[in-house]
């Protein structure tokens, strides 16, 4: 609400691995981190070792998956497009065939062992898996993206990094089939449309949180102080996608329940005009839903905002009258006049991969810049 990005698409993509790769397999499969599941674990005997090992292997790998493909899944219910996720996370180097069976989906929480088993019938029945049979392993159906860059990279995590923890996906599966179908394809599409390098997170234009700022204070200074008070909104403007994502009316039902499952993050930032019309970001204005270096820097922002605006009252019970019905607050430059406070929507669990560093390492700069940045407004803002 992560994987590679692409440094001039902004779109996810996968490592260059293919140099080794068979030449039946397409470049297009052969793009996943070796050995996520299957490696031996080397730990010894002892269960916590074992867990501890698995743990550190599997923190930063993906899995890849087709986005037709699963959308092939979700038609047949919910079920049998979460059986389709946890087989994917079992298949090993190049996405073609997958060691877990329906014990495997049970043990990562996904749904019950008896639901598990109808799930993969009718996977097998449509042909997008192959029966098992005397093979130890099942084959997926190959994928029908012809470019990397249109294939999903979902992130271990997603399902659960080692056995017996509970997949944060499995509350999906608890849902209604139209719901639960409709969150899960909606998600999926913000890992489809997720450009940490560009946007930090999903395009603004196309699916954010949007809230309305008032003007509480106009100095003679370089700002004006905003006031945050009301319930945000969402913007949804669905484009064409391979996924059978909900329609533009219930979209809005389907993000708050994403957003109280905690499987995605919005994070504010404020813009000088709305993104569809071309508004710049600015700054992030969030204090505890983004990463570290985003909430260093709205929270100091914020806390330099709110002391200006009391340097205009009087006594107290100025102060306490002008921060009245508003629980956050913004210093915008004074010559930008429509300032609107956007909030990104990324997924919450991403992949640690060197295009999801890099991005944090530039994040990073926001918590250089929280105490300048701050100390600024305190300056500039004359009552």
């Amino acid at each position: 609400m992560i994987c590679t990005i692409n440094s001039e698409t902004g779109r996810h993509d996968a490592p260059d691995d293919t140099a080794h790769a068979p030449p039946q397999i397409s470049p297009a499969i052969a793009a996943v981190a070796p050995d996520q599941e299957g490696a031996r674990c080397d730990a010894g005997s002892d269960p916590e070792k074992k867990r501890g090992h698995a743990q550190k292997r599997a923190g930063g790998h993906y899995f890849v998956v087709c986005p037709q493909r699963l959308a092939e899944a979700l038609r047949l219910g919910i079920k049998p497009a979460l059986a389709y996720l946890g087989l994917a996370r079992g298949t090993r180097r190049f996405n073609l065939t997958t060691s877990w069976a329906v014990a495997a989906i049970e043990r990562y929480g996904l749904m019950s062992r008896r639901n598990a088993r109808a799930a993969v019938e009718k996977l097998e029945a449509s042909g997008l898996i192959s029966p098992r049979g005397h093979l130890k392993r099942r084959i997926l159906a190959p994928h029908l993206s012809k470019e990397k860059a249109e294939l999903l990279y979902l992130p271990n995590r997603l399902i659960g990094a080692v056995p017996g923890d509970i997949s944060p996906l499995k509350p999906l599966s608890e849902m209604g089939e139209a719901t639960g179908a409709s969150a899960l394809a909606l998600l999926m599409e913000m890992y489809r449309l997720c450009h940490l390098l560009v946007d930090h997170g999903c395009n603004p234009a196309l699916i954010s949180a949007r809230w309305p700022l008032k003007c509480l204070g106009e100095g003679r200074g370089a700002y004006r102080i905003y006031g945050l008070g009301q319930e945000g909104t969402w913007h949804y403007d669905p484009q064409p996608s391979p996924l059978p994502i909900p329609c533009r009316e219930a979209a809005p039902d389907i993000l708050n329940i994403l957003d109280d499952l905690h499987l995605l993050r919005v994070v504010k930032y404020a813009f000088t005009y709305p993104p569809e019309r071309e508004g710049e970001m600015l700054f992030p204005a969030c204090c505890f839903e983004g990463e570290e270096a985003e909430n260093a820097y709205g929270q100091a922002h914020s806390q330099a905002a709110r002391l200006a605006l009391e340097r205009t009252a009087k006594n107290q019970k100025e102060k306490d009258k002008l921060a009245r019905g508003f629980w956050d607050f913004v210093a915008v430059p004074r010559h930008i006049s429509e300032p609107l406070l956007v909030g990104l929507v990324r997924p919450r669990w991403l992949a640690d991969t060197s295009h999801s560093r890099q991005w944090l390492a530039k994040l990073r700069e926001w918590e250089v810049f929280a105490e300048p940045g701050a100390k600024a407004i305190d300056q500039r803002w004359r009552p």
